[in-house]
C-alpha cells in the first residue's frame, strides 16, 4: 500500500504507474501548487510595484495593475494635475429673487389699527376648526392616540420666560449646553427638559395634557439621565399639583390659563 502525496489516503499500486498519487485530479493538483510555488519565487525576485507607494503588486493583479489600490491611484493621478485650471463642485444655479410674504386669506385682522393675523386652522385628524396666531393642523384637544397624546404634552415655553424657576440649572446648562443630535450640532452631553410626572403615565391615567406640559412639570437634566429614566415619573400626581400651585403663586397665573385639576 503507498500513500498519495497529495491527499496521503493509502491506495494499491497500479502497474504502469509510479505510485506517488492515488490518482490523476491528486496528480495534477499537486504538481500545479509546485509550479504555482515556483513562478511565484521567480516573481518575488523581480516584482512590480507600486508607482506610487512603491510596495509590491500582488501576483495575482500584476497584469491589470499598476497601483496597489485606489487610494494610490487617486494621489498618484491628483499630483499631475494642474489644479489651478480646474473648477471642482457643482454649478451654482442662480438665486430666485426674494418674493414678499403674503397674507394668507383664511388670516382674520383687526380692524382697528395695527392688527395681529390669526388663521383658521382645520384639524387633520378630526376636522375642527380654530384660531390660532400660528398656523397648526392637529387641534390641542385631538389625544386619541399616544402619539398624539405625546404631541400635546411637549414643552411649549421658553425657559426665559421663568429665569427665577429654572435657575437651579443655569450651571447645568453652562456648563454642558443644550442637547443637540449628531447631525444637528452633535452635543449628545448636553442638557434637555424631563417631565417629572412621565408623558406615559399621563397617557395610562387620562391626565389633561396641560398639566403634564406645565413649567412646573419641567426639570432640566443631562439627556443621558433623561434617556435612562425613560417612562419612569420622578413624582406622584399630587405631587405635581402641588408644584403647580407654588409655581402659580409665583407666577399668579399662566398666560393659557392652566390650572390643577
Amino acid at each position: 500500500m503507498n500513500a498519495c502525496q497529495h491527499c496521503t489516503s493509502l491506495f494499491t499500486l497500479t502497474p504502469g504507474t509510479y505510485g506517488k498519487f492515488c490518482s490523476i485530479p491528486c496528480s495534477s493538483k499537486f504538481n500545479n501548487k509546485i509550479k504555482r510555488q515556483k513562478t511565484l519565487e521567480k516573481y518575488l525576485l523581480d516584482p512590480k510595484v507600486c508607482k506610487n507607494c512603491n510596495l509590491i503588486i500582488q501576483y495575482s493583479q500584476r497584469k491589470s495593475n499598476i497601483f496597489c489600490s485606489r487610494s494610490c491611484a487617486a494621489t498618484f493621478n491628483n499630483s499631475r494635475k494642474d489644479w489651478a485650471n480646474i473648477k471642482t463642485g457643482p454649478i451654482p444655479k442662480p438665486k430666485a429673487p426674494k418674493l414678499k410674504r403674503k397674507v394668507r386669506t383664511n388670516s382674520i385682522p383687526n380692524a382697528d389699527g395695527p392688527h395681529t393675523v390669526i388663521y383658521l386652522c382645520i384639524c387633520k385628524f378630526t376636522g375642527k376648526q380654530w384660531y390660532s396666531p400660528t398656523v397648526k393642523t392637529i387641534h390641542p384637544s385631538t389625544i386619541s392616540t399616544k402619539k398624539l397624546y405625546s404631541y400635546q404634552c411637549r414643552f411649549t415655553f421658553g425657559i426665559n420666560t421663568y429665569l427665577e424657576w429654572f435657575a437651579y440649572a443655569s450651571d447645568l446648562i453652562n456648563a454642558y449646553g443644550w442637547y443637540s443630535a449628531s447631525n444637528r450640532g452633535n452635543n449628545l452631553s448636553g442638557c434637555s427638559r424631563d417631565h417629572l410626572y412621565s408623558v406615559s403615565d399621563g397617557y395610562k391615567n387620562n391626565i389633561d395634557p396641560k398639566i403634564i406640559s406645565h413649567p412646573a412639570n419641567c426639570e432640566i437634566v443631562p439627556h443621558r439621565k433623561n434617556q435612562n429614566k425613560h417612562k419612569t415619573s420622578s413624582i406622584t400626581l399630587d405631587e405635581l399639583k402641588d408644584i403647580i400651585k407654588k409655581f402659580n403663586q409665583l407666577y399668579l397665573e399662566m398666560p393659557d390659563g392652566v390650572e390643577p385639576s
